[in-house]
């Protein structure tokens, strides 16, 4: 009987260990499969043909590289965001964007950079006669800069070799035009309703289309952002959280200009992250602070979620208005135990202070790892 046990044990493991590997390279290959039909279709946009919208805006998000690829050939191509994540699928998706990352130069088309391509409305120069030259400057009086003689040059020679004329503006610049980059570590990304939805990372980059005031006079940019994390259109950020360029839209940018104005603003994040760091951690000296805030926000919590319930059991009759009672005594029994304790921690907090002399919070100029950020940024020009 043992013997037979054993053996069954073992046949056990045995399947069981296949059943995983199996299991695993399936996984790995439906991940290879997704990412080739992404790839398949940042091909056919790099040749201008039409592709699978739809799978690509599902798929993308899930490998990075291919997604910043995308943007960059076809940043107008209306997708919109899918959640990438999947439970099995995230840490293949992981592995296969690894390695698409260090194939790049393989994989990832040519695409011609625009950022010296003529405008099309542009005025070519004119080839008439040249204007009359200018005649050399005056010696300023009391310095002791040599002069010297000016050669003598005879009339046509003077006509027939111009000084350089500068240059004339960029015909494509619009004063009303506006695109961004997001410097927030983790900003704040709201629907047209006013919603909070999202966050994207620092390091985003933003076609603003409008902007909008709201009721305490904060400015907040409607528009699409691009992101490692997805695609989001149609949604509005706040000012604070952008780093803004004038004069043109993101689409008429180069891909130089999106990538330098990335850096800055993903180091530009990390040192806004850092600095909030250093001061959450000099706000916590005193012990009881952070229990007090857990508290407070909790408070706050209930409170938000009774609103709506109070009015449905206005509102309502029947079923609905008995669930939105029952719903309402709970949170206000918990609310009601929250009220002492909070007052209790607040008390304690307040004599700890007292006991305690705030001291001076460290200068995140002096900080080193904001030394080091700053040294990165200072070395990417605007």
């Amino acid at each position: 009987m043992d013997q037979t046990n054993t053996s069954l044990s073992k046949h056990a493991h045995h399947y069981l260990r296949k059943t995983v590997i199996v299991v695993v390279t399936l996984l790995i290959v439906m991940s290879a499969i997704r990412a080739g039909v992404v790839l398949f279709a940042i091909r056919k946009a790099a040749d201008g043909q039409p592709y699978n919208v739809e799978l690509t805006a599902r798929w993308s998000p899930a490998y990075p590289a291919l997604y910043d690829t995308l943007i960059e050939i076809a940043p107008d191509t209306p997708i919109t965001y899918h959640n990438p994540n999947r439970l099995l699928l995230s840490w293949p998706d992981r592995l296969i964007n690894l390695c698409l990352q260090y194939t790049r130069a393989f994989w990832q088309p040519q695409m011609p950079d625009t950022s010296t391509t003529l405008p099309q409305n542009a005025t070519p120069r004119s080839t008439t006669a040249p204007p009359a030259p200018t005649p050399p400057a005056m010696p300023i009086e009391g310095t002791n800069t040599p002069t010297a003689a000016a050669p003598t040059v005879a009339a046509h020679e003077r006509t027939t070799t111009p000084p350089p004329q500068p240059e004339p503006p960029p015909t494509h610049y619009d004063p009303n035009a506006l695109w961004a980059a997001v410097i927030a570590p983790e900003a704040p990304v709201y629907d047209t309703n006013g919603q909070r939805s999202e966050t994207v990372p620092a390091g985003s980059v933003v076609h603003i289309t409008g902007q909008r005031a709201t009721t305490n006079n904060r400015t907040l940019y409607t528009g699409t952002v691009h992101s490692p994390v997805g695609r989001f259109e149609g949604v509005l950020l706040r000012e604070q959280d952008l780093q803004l360029y004038r004069g043109k839209t993101l689409l008429d940018t180069s891909r130089d200009e999106r990538e330098r104005a990335s850096n800055r603003a993903r180091l530009q994040g990390a040192i806004i992250a850092r600095i909030q760091q250093l001061e959450t951690a000099h706000a916590n000296r005193n012990p009881h602070q952070k229990r007090y805030h857990e508290m407070l926000r909790r408070y706050q919590q209930l409170r938000n979620e009774a609103q709506p319930l109070q009015a449905k059991y206005e509102n309502r009759t029947g079923a609905e208005r008995i669930a939105a009672g029952n719903q309402l005594r709970e949170i206000q029994q918990e609310m009601a135990t929250l009220t002492p304790a909070i007052r209790e921690l607040q008390q304690k907090r307040d004599a700890w202070n007292a006991a305690n002399p705030q001291t001076q919070p460290p200068d995140p100029e002096q900080d080193p790892q904001i030394i080091n950020l700053r040294k990165q940024l200072n070395a990417i020009t605007p």
